[in-house]
């Protein structure tokens, strides 16, 4: 079963390449990963777009981790209210 941090990863690799990355410390800031701003944005629209919801500016703000995106994504999945 692949886990909404698998995906997360399966997203940031796309982004990065043609450079394949092994994640294995999900606690690693993106920039730690080689990602910049641009490609920190092109995963939030990515995964807002896969897992079909939204982020406020302050939320994304906030967001720096595999293990962040992860634990915001379920939170939403989550919520009654999520936005889709």
């Amino acid at each position: 079963m692949t886990t909404t941090h698998d995906e997360i990863v399966e997203l940031i690799n796309e982004i990065s390449k043609p450079r394949s990355l092994v994640i294995e410390d999900f606690d690693l800031s993106l920039t730690d990963l080689g990602l910049d701003s641009l490609d920190t944005m092109t995963l939030l629209m990515e995964i807002e777009e896969k897992f079909s919801i939204k982020f406020s500016i302050e939320e994304a703000n906030e967001l720096s981790t595999v293990n962040e995106f992860a634990t915001a994504v379920e939170s939403k999945q989550s919520s009654p209210g999520a936005e889709t």
